[in-house]
């Protein structure tokens, strides 16, 4: 499925280091034990197996044809556990507490169940959480907790590091001015935030040929960009299928139903962050020296606060 494989693919590059990565901050009455069991989740490696047959049922646009069998809906990824809960919060992305797709919960789920079984021994007494949240209050986010949480009365050891997402870091000329001292808006911050989001769960060349295909591959396309269209205030429909629309076989404009999405998208995020962070970007703006001054402290401060490439994860242990 594109959304899961394309995860795995994002993610799998970068995160072969988690473990080694996630040891060194760590905090808790006995820091090992919760290092012990991220170098095994950095480590160890499994395969999940499930079924997003259900998704057939959430949109008789998108299958109104379906034909196939179940077979057609088994899905088998392998990597490592660290690979899969990465991959899994990715799939799982909401916007507004509305997820973009039901089919990545499946996936979630196998997950969940696969990387306990890994933990056997252990997982009654550690707890996993991964979170996506590309800044601060942001209305799309996703997280995934595997296990429960400690009891209220234990020694708790804990290790916790930002790791690769799905998604590409901004890098250091892609901040550079977007909020502008002058301008003061939060828009062109949104935009490059909302393009670089849909364009991650919806690739031009992959995206093209799913919607030119006449299998499932097109069903899956067609019902993730009217799930993530619903949850984007409606920025694609069902009228998007119709002759000459983006979504329509034989048009299959992917730019024009990205940047629809995109566009629906950026409203939601710049009144994100003009809730999160106006106020310090006001308060950067009067203590500079100079407009110059305040730019680089503005770029600065941006930079550290936009964390679109990044998962935290977070592993707590006890006995």
């Amino acid at each position: 499925m594109l959304d899961v494989a394309l995860c795995m693919l994002l993610v799998s590059a970068s995160v072969l280091l988690v473990a080694a990565y996630l040891s060194l901050d760590d905090d808790g009455i006995e820091p090992e034990l919760a290092d012990q069991t991220a170098q095994t989740i950095g480590s160890s490696t499994t395969t999940v197996e499930y079924s997003i047959a259900d998704v057939a049922d959430d949109s008789d646009v998108a299958f109104e044809n379906a034909h196939y069998d179940d077979a057609a809906y088994e899905r088998v990824t392998h990597g490592t556990l660290a690979e899969l809960l990465t991959s899994a919060v990715a799939a799982t992305v909401r916007v507004d507490g509305e997820r973009v797709s039901e089919a990545g919960t499946h996936f979630a789920a196998g997950v969940d169940r696969n990387v306990q079984g890994e933990l056997t021994g252990a997982s009654e007494n550690t707890q996993i959480w991964a979170r996506w949240e590309p800044y601060d209050g942001a209305t799309i986010e996703s997280e995934l907790t595997v296990g429960n949480a400690p009891p209220s009365d234990a020694d708790v050891s804990s290790v916790t590091k930002r790791v690769p997402s799905q998604q590409t870091e901004l890098r250091d000329d892609e901040v550079s001015g977007l909020y502008d001292v002058d301008d003061r808006s939060f828009e062109p911050t949104a935009d490059l935030l909302a393009e670089r989001i849909v364009d991650s769960y919806f690739p031009e060349r992959a995206t093209t040929v799913a919607l030119q295909s006449d299998d499932l591959e097109r069903d899956l396309a067609v019902y993730r960009y009217l799930q993530f269209g619903a949850a984007a205030d409606d920025a694609l429909t069902a009228a998007d299928l119709e002759e000459g629309a983006p979504l329509n076989r034989s048009v299959a404009d992917v730019k024009t139903a990205n940047e629809r999405l995109a566009s629906n998208l950026s409203t939601v995020i710049e009144a994100d962050l003009e809730d999160a962070y106006q106020s310090d970007v006001e308060g950067i703006i009067a203590a500079a020296d100079d407009d110059a001054a305040a730019q680089d402290e503005l770029d600065a401060f941006l930079a550290e606060e936009l964390q679109i490439g990044d998962v935290t994860l977070t592993v707590q242990t006890w006995e």
